[in-house]
């Protein structure tokens, strides 16, 4: 019996689910824009985007508008990205994004062609598969 019960929480312990902090997943909700210096609301509401941050190997999988991209840099505040080289074939455009990992707000950077900029910001949670 001490046999039985001494394989049954050796199993319990090697089977348990790990923990990776190098994979993030995320579902931002985005609530405000600025643009010209005015921050509204979103038109039509909220907006949700998902997030995931691979960080062992420093790339966006999803967000800035689900183009994925390279995180840039990482500190114990915040977390720094923007989109590959050429990802939207914009010429002249940018985009990037700020995580702070303390709140979860996240700020969402565009300037597009004609040089005008846009903030977007969200308010960032873990997510989980539902199905």
């Amino acid at each position: 019996m001490k046999k039985l019960l001494g394989i049954v929480v050796l199993g319990l312990l090697l089977s348990t689910n790990s923990f990776s902090a190098d994979r993030i997943e995320l579902v931002c909700t985005m609530n405000e824009i600025t643009m010209d210096n005015k921050t509204g609301p979103v038109p039509g509401g909220p907006v949700d985007e998902i997030v995931i941050l691979d960080l062992k190997n420093r790339i966006l999988e999803k967000g800035i508008w689900s183009g994925g991209g390279i995180i840039t840099k990482i500190s114990d505040e915040k977390i720094f990205a923007e989109t590959r080289p050429g990802q939207f074939n914009e010429e002249g455009s940018e985009r990037w994004l700020v995580l702070s990992r303390y709140t979860g707000k996240m700020s969402s950077f565009y300037k597009n062609t004609n040089g005008e900029e846009t903030w977007f910001h969200s308010i960032c949670k873990p997510g989980k598969k539902l199905f």
